[in-house]
């Protein structure tokens, strides 16, 4: 996965349509150079159909940790909003310093949100969401030491942990895909599929062949374009962290 994130889905998806389409015509040769014809066994027959449920299990697995880093914003942009609800509790001065350093801390958030998986300013931008978090956090100690609302203090400290686990679960979301072994063994696999056929007698030609090699790479695209949104077509919405940047009070 780290080596496929490097390029868009699209580009991958060609690669092995590709490849698939050199590994049909390789049997192809073969076939022809072989003095008797080679029937499908019961051993082509199983790999062909361990290949569709391989690509059913990818293909759902994708799905559900996309689905996943979608919930992940809603419930990042949840926890900072009940964040704002229990900073909104306190009096000046530390409720507009809190507003102020929350209104950085959303446009960050978003900001994060759109950039690619290995953009350079991506570790710059961690870097000063962690230091807006240390503000935050030294923003709370201080209404707490200095006793201002105390009746808001305990939801104020619970909704900054809330927040801040919800940015490391964010983050992981991120990092979440599928292992290399899979993504391999799903390469070998489409290579083998179309080997077989193209050895096989009365196995689909020209056309026919070109099909299938086309449907596959484009449920891998789809699959490798869920599994890294930042990088492709499929892109995480970020309308609940955009929705609550326009509802946060004025500093």
């Amino acid at each position: 996965m780290l080596i496929l994130a490097e390029h868009d889905p699209s580009t991958s998806a060609a690669v092995l349509a590709l490849l698939m389409l050199v590994s049909w015509r390789l049997g192809a040769w073969l076939a022809r150079r072989s003095s008797s014809p080679a029937d499908l066994t019961r051993f082509d027959d199983g790999a062909l159909a361990l290949f569709g449920l391989l690509l059913a299990f990818c293909f759902s697995g994708a799905a559900s940790r996309f689905d996943g880093r979608k919930r992940l914003v809603l419930d990042e942009s949840t926890a900072i909003g009940d964040f704002v609800g229990s900073a909104s509790m306190l009096v000046d001065p530390e409720r507009g310093q809190l507003v102020r350093e929350l209104h950085t801390y959303v446009a960050q958030r978003i900001e994060f949100g759109r950039l690619r998986l290995h953009a350079p300013r991506l570790p710059d931008l961690q870097r000063e969401t962690l230091a807006t978090q240390n503000r935050l956090a030294a923003l709370v100690a201080q209404a707490v030491r200095g006793g201002n609302t105390p009746t808001a203090h305990e939801p104020l400290i619970e909704t900054l942990n809330a927040m801040t686990t919800a940015y490391e679960n964010r983050l992981q979301g991120l990092r979440d895909h599928m292992p290399d072994a899979i993504v391999f063994i799903l390469v070998v696999f489409a290579l083998f599929s179309t080997f077989t056929m193209g050895r096989a007698p009365g196995g689909p030609q020209g056309w026919p062949a070109l099909a299938y090699a086309g449907l596959v790479a484009l449920v891998f695209g789809v699959i490798l374009d869920l599994e890294t949104p930042r990088r492709g077509y499929l892109q995480v919405s970020q309308q609940p962290m955009q929705d609550l940047a326009q509802n946060l009070p004025a500093p």
